[in-house]
């Protein structure tokens, strides 16, 4: 059976902004979490799929390795651990098969994450 491991770090942390965008309540929590999204999530986020010959049988398994930091995190404290669980959330997400072929994320090198890819504009 293939298997490929596909990094969706960047996917992840598109995701992670577009849920706390909206969170901060000022301008200096505004700051924050725009450090935050820039510079602040490092790490990475993996995906690996195996599937069989005619993409029946899957199987995938999210390896979610981002750290949050933050200049001030006790300002941002409850905005971070939304990232944290969205991040979470996320890897799940990644675990679920879409409406694509194993065979197009392998030629492409995208593993496409369901509820992300083609909704999700930041």
């Amino acid at each position: 059976m293939p298997t490929a491991t596909f990094d969706i770090t960047e996917k992840a942390i598109d995701f992670i902004h577009y849920t706390i965008k909206g969170m901060p309540g000022n301008a200096g929590q505004e700051t924050l979490v725009k450090r935050l999204v820039e510079s602040g999530i490092d790490g990475t986020m993996t995906v690996t799929v195996t599937v069989d010959v005619e993409d029946v049988d899957f199987e995938a398994e999210s390896n979610n390795n981002l750290h949050y930091t933050s200049d001030h995190p006790e300002a941002i404290e409850v905005i971070m651990k939304r990232a944290a669980d969205a991040g979470d959330f996320f890897a799940k997400l990644a675990e679920e098969p879409g409406p694509w072929s194993f065979a197009e994320a392998l030629s492409s090198g995208n593993w496409k994450v369901v509820g992300y890819d083609g909704v999700i504009k930041v």
